[in-house]
C-alpha cells in the first residue's frame, strides 16, 4: 500500500507540473488534467495515511486501508477514462488484482491479532 500512494502521488505531481506532456497518449484538457492529478494526490494521501494507521495499529487501520484501496481503483478508472478518453482495460485490472491482494493481505493480518 506504501508503493501504491507514493506512485499516486508521484503520478499526481508529474500531471501537476509538467501537465499533458507527463504520459504519451493524454486527450484531455489542461483542466481536466489538472483535476485528476489533484484526484492522486488526494488518493495517495488517503493510501498513505491508510499505512501509518496501520503501523500505529488504529482501530479504524482496515476501514481505512480498505476504503483507501477502493479509491485508488475508482481514481484509476476514472483517470483512464477522462485522461486517455479509453478504458485502458489491462491497468484497471492491475490496479483490482493489486488492491485485491493488498485487502487481502490486511485481512489475513487482521484476523491472526
Amino acid at each position: 500500500m506504501t508503493l501504491m500512494g507514493l506512485l499516486w502521488g508521484w503520478q499526481g505531481t508529474a500531471l501537476l507540473i509538467v501537465g499533458e506532456e507527463a504520459m504519451s497518449g493524454i486527450v484531455a484538457s489542461p483542466t481536466t488534467v489538472t483535476a485528476t492529478a489533484v484526484l492522486y494526490l488526494l488518493v495517495a494521501v488517503a493510501l498513505l495515511a491508510a499505512v501509518v494507521a496501520t503501523l500505529r495499529q488504529r482501530r479504524y487501520a482496515l476501514a481505512l486501508s480498505a476504503t483507501s484501496s477502493l479509491a485508488f481503483v475508482i481514481s484509476g478508472f476514472v483517470a483512464n477514462g477522462v485522461l486517455f478518453d479509453s478504458s485502458r482495460l489491462l491497468h484497471n485490472i492491475a490496479n483490482v488484482v493489486l488492491t485485491a491482494v493488498v485487502v487481502g493481505l490486511m485481512l489475513s493480518a487482521q484476523s491472526k491479532t
